[in-house]
């Protein structure tokens, strides 16, 4: 939770201040059937409650391997074995948001406030820890994605991660590509471009296309139709060329909606 990229306060106001949960808010948005309670893995302590009492019973067990011995018990008990994240909704069937039908998970947060926006209640940020009407998992959403397998799978059909923006929640999107690569469905990002390389390489090794939205192709435009700073634009050009000269395997579009009198001109087309 170190950078504006992993942090949802942060990654939201791109500021070192988080952003206040708004239960009131939160709990207005809609739920679909997929979304359930769902928690990281807790730390069990009986492992290690019994590990100990066997070093205090047993006297030929040196101090050394005691240590040990807690240590591996500690270890196996409090690794996470799924990645939880804020989803907003999710559709089961698309054919425009990437090749092939797909489904479509809306993640919840984003960093932009466009003029346009067609999902508004998903820009605020929220932690899914603190929200388990939100919260599902890596593995909940592969385990969805495999009831639609036969439909999916023709004319690469997969799993598109949309938002919101995705890359908010970088590790998540991961952990979920991750599932739907092993199922052997495409991955798409439906994104605006939010984010560090850092972040951006946790994701794209397993992302088969990008679908970026620009906003609009001058600067000063884009800022206003975004409504977020001329800097996070020029990231978003920024993002376009990291994935052209460094994943020459994903297929990218670039998009941006036509506003009249605004990107539908001459000078913008």
């Amino acid at each position: 939770m170190g950078d504006d990229t992993t942090d949802f306060g942060r990654a939201c106001t791109g500021s070192n201040t988080a952003l206040p949960m708004k239960t009131n808010i939160v709990s207005r948005l809609p739920t679909h059937p997929f979304l359930k309670k769902s928690s990281i893995a807790s730390r069990r302590l009986s492992p290690l409650h019994a590990t100990a009492t066997a070093v205090e019973e047993s006297p030929v067990i040196t101090k050394n391997k005691a240590v040990d011995a807690l240590e591996s018990a500690f270890k196996v008990d409090t690794q996470p074995t799924t990645v939880n994240g804020a989803v907003h909704s999710i559709e089961t069937f698309s054919t425009n948001d990437g090749p092939g039908i797909r489904n479509i998970v809306f993640l919840q947060g984003c960093s932009k406030r466009c003029m346009y926006c067609s999902n508004p209640e998903t820009q605020l940020c929220v932690n899914p820890d603190m929200h388990p009407e939100l919260a599902m998992t890596d593995e909940e959403v592969a385990d969805m994605v495999k009831k639609y397998d036969m439909f999916l799978r023709p004319n690469d059909g997969g799993l598109t991660m949309s938002g919101g923006e995705p890359l908010v929640q970088p590790e998540f999107v991961r952990a979920v590509f991750q599932r739907v690569k092993e199922i052997g469905l495409t991955t798409c990002l439906d994104t605006s471009g939010h984010g560090t390389p850092a972040s951006w390489d946790r994701v794209l090794p397993v992302t088969d296309h990008v679908m970026l939205c620009l906003k609009a192709m001058d600067l000063n435009l884009a800022t206003k139709i975004s409504g977020a700073s001329r800097d996070a634009n020029v990231r978003a050009r920024d993002f376009a060329r990291y994935v052209r000269d460094n994943y020459d395997n994903i297929k990218i579009s670039l998009r941006w909606v036509l506003l009249k009198g605004m990107t539908d001109t001459d000078e913008e087309l």
